[in-house]
């Protein structure tokens, strides 16, 4: 410097802390190079706090890296250095003692903000980059022309750089401000590049001032910013941004899909209006930062008069925004409703019997646990639908369901506030109540015998109605235990089946040891059922002249724990638990056995067999009857199969079918019990029946009763004329025969004319019969 100036500077006595000490003396590297190939900057030394004044201007050998490392301001300039690492033959300083202070302080100004300066002048087409280093603002780079400056420039952007350069030339654009990425080394960072035209002339633009920075670190925060705001409104998940008082800052797009679409948030619209959140919860929030709760979010109708409650879990969580320097709360939401109403469906599955809407097993044995850990005195109630089980075979298990359905339905209309409902399984219901006094629990099971009873069931034309057996047990006096109370109320129903004309008992003591003494007994007549222990005998048919004419065949049962059973006894127990397919397949077994041993003794006879209506209508049972006289080498035509009118009242249309085919075989079919039914008349016209069998019940009268003797003649004089045989089962006196004889009936059936007898003992009694 000149005295003159250096005297200025001392005379200002300006200090400045800035690395004033000479620069290296190393030369500028490769003054021609590719602007764009810049090397690695070199570490300088510390700084001195030696005057401004008092400095000497830097070696103009010294290298642009060198400089740039002496930049004490702590944004990135690598960018920045790269304009400068192509530095122009004259570096000076601009700084000069005598620079007016105001000047000074914009240099400084500029320098804190990391921008360093750019001009062009038209006359040298040159781009001179000028950047704050040791405290001055130098000379730093030179580009010959804008094509040489753009040399650098990224291929996406340098289109629009050119557009705006042409725009200022032609004088359309004063003022311009524009980003773009720029190349260093191998690698291009952001410049953002701001000027003006500061003169102009009669040519035109003459001159070109302005500023640039490096923004790569704010471009690529604005990215990620960018991609988080992408990703919370794209996210399917309702979510908002809310400040730390829970004032709303923004929502997603699923948060309107989802939660609120009306929503329209105000100035300061608090979130806290919104959802109903504890005080604690607040506090909790507060204090750790995070939150998850559920609640409800009440947003209003479309016409906003009403609010309406949308179960919601809300998870919050605290995050610092560094741009701004604030803390604000990310709140994810997550609409319940869906879910809520699949865990109602799931309890209502896991709890509810789901044809009838009542409690299922598992429900009432909570409910009862309940009930007895609390010591709650209660009845319960165990019903059996008697009748059902019939109707469901007969006329199918949808229709069997309907029934079900309706009785439990009228049940929970009438007695739902008064007792807990519930479908134990099958046929089976329970209700509690908790009234324990006889003289109310007796109202209520009178109650649910007429709903019953009452229950409208018509299939086919014709009613059928169920009748209501009901056990009763109350806790604690019965039973100390849910179970115990369940299997005491089970025996109590025992005894009002077991009871003619009974509709319910209470428990008392002993009943349950005697319900196991029966179900024992049921279950030794299934092994022997399954055993084949149960034996068979023959009863014989008559003439007039009392000459065998046939058989059918009987069961008996003789065992070694009960002794001999009565067929009273275990026939009905048979019919009951659902045994008779077994017995009537053993049963068609020992007759055709018999048919075939009583023809080798040269006694060919008939054999009947009593076949169950469910038995019937099994849709095996034709191939079943086929199979047996193939296995045991008989005529079909000596086999007669005894049916009820019942199976025509269950399902007419599988009975005509099986009917059909079982005669088309050659099987001989007889309808059973004639006269003990009102349709039995419309049956004989209908089917082609081989014999009618007149039930004993139909003739104790006939002595005695002149109309009933009319009908049993015109009933006689009808199978005649279908060409029916007929046979008058129950002879037990002469009286009888005789009168039936002079009737016309020519067939007959008791224990008059034959006792029923083992196989081998009828063989040798009728040793001498030749039966065609």
């Amino acid at each position: 410097m000149s005295d003159n100036k250096e005297s200025k500077a001392s005379q200002n006595q300006t200090v400045y802390l800035f690395d004033d000490r000479e620069s290296s003396r190393e030369e500028r590297e490769n003054e021609h190079q590719d602007p764009c190939d810049v090397a690695t900057p070199t570490t300088n030394t510390p700084a001195s706090n030696t005057p401004i004044s008092q400095t000497t201007a830097p070696s103009p050998q010294k290298t642009m890296q060198d400089n740039l490392n002496q930049n004490s301001v702590s944004h990135d300039h690598r960018a920045e250095q790269s304009l400068f690492e192509t530095a122009g033959d004259d570096d000076y300083a601009i700084y000069q003692s005598d620079v007016p202070d105001d000047h000074r302080m914009m240099e400084f100004a500029l320098w804190g903000s990391g921008l360093s300066v750019w001009s062009w002048y038209r006359e040298s087409d040159e781009i001179e980059i000028k950047a704050f280093q040791n405290g001055q603002y130098r000379r730093q780079s030179v580009y010959p022309s804008f094509s040489a400056f753009w040399e650098c420039v990224h291929a996406d952007d340098v289109n629009e750089l050119k557009r705006k350069w042409a725009a200022i030339l032609d004088e359309s654009l004063i003022v311009f401000d524009y980003q773009f990425r720029f190349l260093f080394k191998d690698e291009y960072r952001w410049l953002q590049l701001k000027g003006r035209v500061t003169a102009l002339d009669d040519v035109g633009v003459n001159t070109l001032v302005g500023t640039f920075q490096d923004i790569s670190e704010q471009k690529s925060n604005e990215t990620q910013s960018n991609i988080m705001s992408y990703a919370l409104a794209q996210t399917s998940q309702p979510m908002l941004i809310l400040e730390k008082n829970l004032t709303i800052v923004d929502v997603n797009t699923a948060f309107f899909n989802q939660i609120d679409p009306s929503f329209a948030p105000l100035n300061n619209t608090s979130f806290a209006s919104s959802v109903a959140i504890a005080k604690g919860d607040i506090e909790s929030l507060e204090q750790h930062g995070f939150l998850q709760v559920q609640t409800e979010y009440f947003r209003a109708n479309s016409n906003g008069s009403v609010k309406q409650a949308i179960p919601v879990e809300l998870a919050f969580n605290l995050f610092h925004m560094n741009e701004l320097n604030q803390d604000y709360y990310i709140v994810a939401l997550t609409n319940l409703t869906s879910r809520l109403q699949n865990e109602a469906t799931l309890h209502r599955l896991a709890h509810y019997d789901s044809l009838t809407g009542l409690l299922n097993r598992r429900a009432l044995q909570e409910s009862l646990t309940e009930l007895t850990d609390a010591q709650r005195p209660f009845a319960l109630c165990y019903i059996d639908l008697e009748g059902f089980k019939q109707i469901n075979e007969a006329f199918g298990h949808e229709f069997g369901d309907s029934v079900l359905e309706n009785i439990g339905a009228s049940m929970q209309q009438s007695l739902t506030k008064a007792a807990q409902l519930c479908r134990w399984g099958g046929d089976e219901l329970i209700a509690t109540f908790y009234e324990t006094d006889e003289e109310t629990l007796s109202k209520y099971v009178q109650d649910i015998v007429d709903i019953v009873a009452s229950q409208k069931i018509v299939m086919n034309g014709q009613r059928f109605t169920l009748r209501a057996h009901i056990g009763v047990a109350c806790f604690p006096d019965n039973a100390l235990g849910s179970s115990e109370l369940i299997r005491n109320a089970d025996a109590a129903l025992f005894y009002a089946k077991s009871e003619e004309d009974c509709t319910y008992k209470m428990y008392t003591q002993g009943m349950t040891d005697d319900k196991v003494k029966r179900i024992t007994f049921v279950n030794d007549l299934r092994e022997a059922l399954n055993a084949k222990e149960l034996s068979f005998v023959l009863q014989g048919k008559f003439n007039q002249e009392r000459e065998l004419i046939g058989a059918e065949v009987l069961c008996r049962w003789h065992s070694p724990k009960h002794g001999h059973v009565s067929p009273g006894v275990f026939v009905p127990l048979i019919e009951k638990h659902g045994m008779e397919y077994q017995l009537g397949e053993l049963a068609l077994e020992n007759a055709m056995s018999f048919i075939y041993l009583l023809e080798k003794q040269g006694i060919r006879i008939p054999i009947s067999v009593n076949i169950s209506s469910s038995q019937f209508l099994q849709a095996s049972f034709v191939e079943l009857v086929k199979s047996l006289v193939g296995k045991h080498q008989i005529d079909p035509r000596l086999i007669e199969l005894e049916i009820t009118e019942s199976v025509f009242m269950v399902d007419e249309q599988l009975a005509t079918q099986n009917f059909d085919r079982v005669r088309a075989l050659g099987f001989r079919i007889s309808l059973d019990d004639f006269g003990t039914g009102y349709s039995s008349l419309s049956y004989l016209s209908k089917y082609h029946f081989d014999v009618v069998k007149i039930d004993r019940q139909f003739i104790i009268d006939l002595a005695d009763n002149a109309k009933a003797q009319k009908l049993f003649l015109a009933i006689l004089n009808l199978c005649k004329a279908l060409d029916i045989e007929t046979v008058v089962e129950g002879i037990e006196t002469e009286q009888q025969f005789e009168m039936l004889t002079e009737s016309g009936v020519t067939k007959f059936q008791g224990f008059l004319l034959g006792m029923p007898t083992a196989f081998k003992d009828f063989a040798l009694t009728h040793q001498g019969n030749r039966i065609h």
